[in-house]
């Protein structure tokens, strides 16, 4: 852990931070590891995981549908995994999710929740290519938890810049408009100002509540100000 916290405090680039990662799954015998922010429908990460399998992973949007996600998102507790076991039922889709994840190279592994408010779901797996990865016991657990709080801790301070992500951002448009609205004006008011029709206003914080996947624009405001896109 000490090592591990030691390695954080010295990451300046992505090499540095996969480095950390890939040794702290090394410690605890496990090939890869993949840390994943979810806010709405930005998701960010970073991961050593096998490309081709990441490259279907992204390209399908399998997080929807990704059972070890969904059981993080329901527990919110650490626990082993495996091709045949999560901690929630699973559909037949999941079930063969799982067995396209272990022909892809990820077939065994331990996830960690890490708590970060509500719709915003982060967490750190370590996985192998083996179903037969040895579980993680509750004093292990307990360790890698307290790791991934850490990490989470670093990535929301100064790291952030550093994952992966959605090569999306909001148009000067959508910005403009969206900055009048964390500023309080109304749609009305905002077409005024930036000389816009009413329609055209209401076309902007439609498209950003669905890029953000955002409740309703006020949602949009706190995701997009957190993730530094106004």
């Amino acid at each position: 852990m000490i090592e591990f916290l030691e390695r954080l405090e010295i990451v300046q680039k992505q090499s540095d931070l996969s480095a950390a990662l890939k040794a702290l799954a090394g410690d605890l015998g496990f090939d890869h590891f993949c840390y994943i922010d979810c806010y709405g429908s930005d998701i960010r990460g970073l991961s050593n995981y096998p490309k081709d399998w990441q490259d279907v992973y992204l390209t399908r949007e399998l997080v929807v549908l990704d059972p070890v996600v969904k059981s993080a998102q329901a527990i919110r507790k650490p626990f082993n995994w495996d091709q045949n076991t999560v901690p929630l039922p699973m559909s037949q889709r999941q079930v063969a999710f799982m067995e396209e994840a272990a022909e892809g190279g990820i077939a065994a592994g331990v996830t960690i929740p890490i708590p970060a408010g509500y719709r915003h779901n982060v967490m750190l797996t370590l996985a192998s290519p083996f179903g037969a990865a040895g579980k993680l016991g509750d004093r292990e657990l307990s360790f890698l938890r307290d790791a991934a709080n850490c990490l989470h801790g670093h990535v929301r301070g100064r790291l952030r810049h550093l994952l992966h992500g959605p090569d999306y951002r909001l148009t000067p448009s959508e910005c403009r408009v969206l900055i009048w609205v964390r500023h309080g004006f109304p749609a009305n008011e905002i077409a005024s100002i930036l000389d816009l029709k009413y329609d055209s206003v209401q076309f902007h914080l439609r498209s950003i509540r669905r890029k953000l996947g955002a409740m309703n624009i006020q949602h949009a405001v706190g995701i997009a100000t957190s993730h530094g896109l106004i």
